[in-house]
């Protein structure tokens, strides 16, 4: 609802979104997009968003996410500059991801959430979501076709539309868009990595 409906109707069990008062209806979500805004604030306050938390919950989720080693070095009250300057990008986003999890939210929506994180960070925010996965309701859209596979449902959108919609396997099977885009990767991602591993090489 950052945006009204221009055409039809979008429904959130058997009641129209729009009639569902804007406080409440977003009370059942918590986002990590791509762009991460950060107060230039305390750890601390980025994670609790200036709300009642207790230290213990607080240390639980920057734990989860892979922050503890830095608040333990740096303090709760480490301050991170304008819009998060004093962290790394992955640091950036594993305070997103612990704030989305303090506030435990009903759905989680995670829009291109790692598309501008190091290897190692990308790695440890997919495992703090698989294990969300579990008990909680995740919508996530990515150009990364590897991060998905696991998806109850996964909908294929082409100028607009769903073109496709199921779980990995069936639209693998179906030789349609999603199988296209799935082999063009695979094949990008392994011409890539030769070149990463040389690239490597010549450093050392």
């Amino acid at each position: 609802r950052f945006y009204k409906s221009q055409d039809g109707s979008i429904f959130l069990a058997d009641r129209e979104i729009e009639e569902i008062p804007l406080k409440e209806y977003r009370e059942l979500f918590s986002v990590v997009s791509q762009e991460i805004y950060l107060f230039n604030d305390t750890i601390r306050n980025n994670v609790c968003m200036y709300r009642d938390f207790s230290e213990d919950a607080i240390r639980a989720v920057l734990d989860e996410v892979g922050l503890s080693e830095m608040v333990s070095e740096r303090g709760m009250d480490f301050l991170v500059g304008i819009n998060g300057a004093l962290l790394s990008g992955g640091q950036k986003q594993k305070v997103a991801l612990a704030r989305a999890l303090l506030h435990d939210r009903p759905v989680f929506i995670f829009d291109e959430a790692t598309s501008s994180v190091d290897v190692e960070s990308e790695q440890e925010i997919w495992n703090c979501i698989d294990r969300l996965a579990l008990t909680r309701t995740l919508i996530i859209i990515s150009h990364r076709l590897s991060t998905i596979r696991s998806a109850d449902c996964i909908y294929v959108l082409d100028g607009g539309e769903i073109s496709e919609s199921g779980r990995h396997e069936e639209l693998m099977q179906r030789h349609g868009l999603y199988h296209r885009l799935v082999t063009e990767q695979a094949q990008l991602e392994g011409q890539a990595q030769p070149e990463a591993l040389a690239e490597r090489g010549r450093e050392s």
